[in-house]
């Protein structure tokens, strides 16, 4: 058997970027003729940028799938998914948050197989790299999951209690537009949930045993860009630059974990969301601090930016974030569910030794 290439890394992400103040307007130009769906979200079409994506598309077929929630359950999406196959969508539009790019890349992969279940691609692992391959233009309206640049969608089985994940190349969007003027009224806490998740991003991207000098430069960039929009966009949420430049950390990051995948801040955030409802941003945040200081005390040989990484720990302690998730559990609840967050496969992503008995004392410490 042939040792593997010392120093080896690998580079792909096929989606096309384009960003821009205003670029929304430009969708029919980028849109393939013939039949789409745009899927939003309520939230999307209460601050109003539904009505404007309809009336971007106004020259164009569309129907509108606006029953997107937060945290999509499999079983909405099998349903749902299942009603719109057999009605010709040439593309889909996704407008809104990360789990409305999340469902409509779930939509993408059923209409590019009808008939197909999505509970069996999920849970048993069908393939789905046949079939036609359905357009897919993902426009994020908040920054932070970066999902506009992944090849994965998160989806929810809140009766099994588990958080199931849905890959692979055909999960890609084709297009992703990055128009800062969507972001303009995402209320406070959801910048800052969804800005933690960007971080939550880079982070543990820069800590994977599957990082390459790409990933880390890309890594480091978004931490810079989140440093110095995050607090901004937080205190003025009108600042258009500080919008602007969270969309891009935002996007760096999901480049950045669509090459390396998530590490151990991903795997104890999802039993917090699945069993109290922690928005993901926050779950995956509260622990930051005290992995960031583990990394820098016992990996310096492997260390990059430390400055930076020190300057995050800092702006993350001033976010109390360990008093934000109190509002949702007890810290007793948190130390219960220890044995669920504890998941060998992303712990084996971190770049140095984790074990369970180590996430615990990251969490013990986190909540203090």
């Amino acid at each position: 058997m042939k040792q593997p290439f010392r120093h080896s890394w690998n580079y792909y992400n096929p989606v096309k970027v384009l960003a821009g103040e205003g670029i929304f307007d430009n969708i029919p130009e980028i849109v393939p003729g013939g039949k789409i769906l745009l899927v939003t979200s309520p939230s999307s079409v209460k601050r109003g940028l539904a009505e404007q994506g309809v009336k971007s598309l106004k020259p164009l077929n569309t129907v509108i799938y606006d029953s997107v929630t937060p945290n999509p359950e499999l079983c909405d999406l099998e349903k749902a998914g299942l009603e719109l196959c057999g009605h010709g969508f040439t593309s889909i539009i996704a407008l809104g948050g990360g789990s409305v790019i999340d469902t409509a890349k779930a939509f993408a992969v059923m209409l590019s197989n009808p008939g197909a279940s999505l509970s069996a691609v999920l849970k048993e692992k069908i393939r789905t790299d046949h079939g036609r391959r359905i357009f897919l233009l993902a426009i994020p309206t908040t920054s932070g999951t970066g999902s506009e640049i992944t090849p994965f969608a998160t989806v929810w089985d809140s009766e099994a209690k588990k958080k199931l994940s849905l890959s692979g190349e055909r999960v890609y969007p084709d297009i992703a537009l990055l128009d800062p003027l969507l972001t303009l009224s995402v209320p406070g806490d959801i910048t800052l949930n969804t800005g933690l998740d960007a971080i939550s991003h880079a982070l543990e991207s820069l800590w994977n045993i599957n990082r390459s000098p790409l990933s880390q430069g890309t890594a480091l960039y978004s931490l810079e860009l989140s440093l110095k929009a995050l607090p901004k966009a937080l205190a003025e949420p009108g600042n258009i630059e500080s919008r602007a430049e969270m969309q891009w950390a935002s996007n760096l990051a999901g480049f950045c974990i669509s090459q390396t995948r998530t590490a151990l801040a991903h795997a104890i955030s999802y039993p917090l969301t699945v069993r109290f409802g922690v928005p993901h941003g926050l779950a995956a945040g509260f622990c930051l601090r005290e992995l960031i200081k583990d990394f820098i005390k016992r990996g310096p040989g492997l260390l990059y930016g430390c400055n930076t990484l020190e300057r995050v720990s800092a702006m993350l302690k001033e976010f109390r974030l360990s008093e934000k998730l109190l509002a949702y559990c007890s810290a007793s609840q948190v130390l219960s569910l220890v044995g669920e967050m504890f998941d060998p496969a992303r712990a084996g992503n971190y770049i140095l030794k984790a074990d369970s008995k180590f996430v615990e004392a990251i969490i013990s410490e986190s909540m203090d």
